[in-house]
């Protein structure tokens, strides 16, 4: 975590360094977000909400900041009889809610100015929560009521396509160490639940991520230029 926060501390003061000795471009930046849902499996659900915007201050390097919300949520059909047609559906959520700062330095880009291949530093910091319904049913070594705080440090390379002037796509795949805060409720393999509480884990983790953006100033750099 250290580490990355000096990583990203110098790669700021690198970019203002190089700005300092070229002629400053206009600045621009970009509204970015996304909402989705898909089904993983059925009555398994995996949704991402998420707004932010990008602000490119040089030809090379910008910085993102994100606000997002993860969600992924285990539906069980519960019957109010053995054997009865009548049931209802009670859910098991586990959501997360983070802030993301990214700083990154596009090392290629391309004709049209916009589109880009990046490479990005990056940290999260937010909060960690599983909650069940009422008469969800618990399973095996299952947490079934958390609350956790966590920061992330990580590493992504990633790409922005333009797809018009002014909207694109931005997409990433990297990975990152967790370091995490929980306390929680579980159950063990007889179903007997226990407390559990401030515990720390940390984990290496894969990640991609997805955003639409739309750009506010199309002509920052010379259209035709491209470099490595």
């Amino acid at each position: 975590m250290k580490k990355s926060a000096f990583l990203l501390l110098n790669l700021l003061l690198l970019a203002f360094n190089t700005e300092a000795q070229e002629k400053r471009p206009e600045a621009k930046w970009y509204l970015r977000g996304k909402a989705m849902t898909m089904v993983v499996f059925e009555d398994a659900w995996y949704s991402s909400i998420s707004l932010g915007t990008e602000y490119r201050f040089s030809k090379r390097f910008s910085v993102v900041l994100d606000a997002v919300h993860y969600s992924f949520k285990n539906e069980v059909e519960v019957h109010e009889e053995p054997n009865s047609k009548k049931y209802d559906e009670y859910a098991r959520r586990d959501y997360r809610n983070y802030l993301v700062l990214e700083m990154r330095y596009h090392f290629i880009r391309f004709k049209n100015g916009n589109s880009s291949i990046y490479f990005a530093p990056y940290s999260k910091i937010g909060e960690h929560k599983i909650r069940k319904e009422g008469l969800y049913p618990l399973q095996e070594n299952e947490r079934f009521f958390l609350n956790g705080n966590f920061v992330d440090a990580g590493l992504s390379v990633g790409m922005l396509i333009n797809i018009t002037p002014n909207f694109g796509i931005d997409v990433s795949l990297g990975v990152y160490n967790r370091y995490e805060w929980q306390s929680y409720w579980e159950t063990d393999e007889n179903l007997n639940t226990s407390y559990h509480p401030q515990q720390f884990y940390t984990k290496f983790h894969p990640n991609m991520r997805l955003n639409f953006y739309w750009t506010f100033k199309k002509h920052l750099f010379p259209v035709g230029e491209s470099s490595l």
